[in-house]
């Protein structure tokens, strides 16, 4: 019974294994997820709500599953609000208070995006967060 609970364990951890977070710097609070070559500046994003897809670069361009997206903030809160991507690469973080928060999406063995949040109820209405993430080196 014990082996069967293990590979159990094993299928339902995501793709996107996680370790720590980081202490300083622009990533200061966010998950440190091994095997991300470089971090990409993406431009600011103005949502209403906190949704969208995660896909692959290059190739088929299909969703991501597994991959981490992570809100810090408002302003100089350090709350922590997170999702991970599911079968079809979208998420959701639910109730996420108006303001302005640092995010960052990372996935093992892809680059990763991160940048400035600004969710506000005067965001252009159906918006949701579209990024494809590049294969790491």
């Amino acid at each position: 019974m014990a082996i069967v609970w293990t590979v159990m364990l094993a299928l339902a951890v995501p793709v996107c294994w996680t370790q720590g977070r980081f202490d300083s710097g622009p990533l200061r609070g966010f998950t440190n997820v091994p095997d991300v070559q470089v971090d990409i500046r993406a431009a600011d994003v103005h949502v209403r709500s906190v949704q969208g897809i995660i896909t692959r670069a290059v190739g088929d361009k299909t969703g991501l599953p597994g991959t981490l997206i992570e809100i810090i903030g408002p302003g100089k809160s350090d709350q922590l609000f997170s999702a991970t991507t599911d079968d079809s690469g979208r998420f959701s973080i639910p109730s996420v208070p108006q303001g302005t928060y640092r995010f960052r999406i990372a996935c093992r063995g892809f680059n990763a995006f991160s940048g400035k949040l600004v969710v506000s109820a005067g965001a252009r209405r159906g918006k949701t967060m579209r990024f494809a993430l590049p294969v790491g080196n």
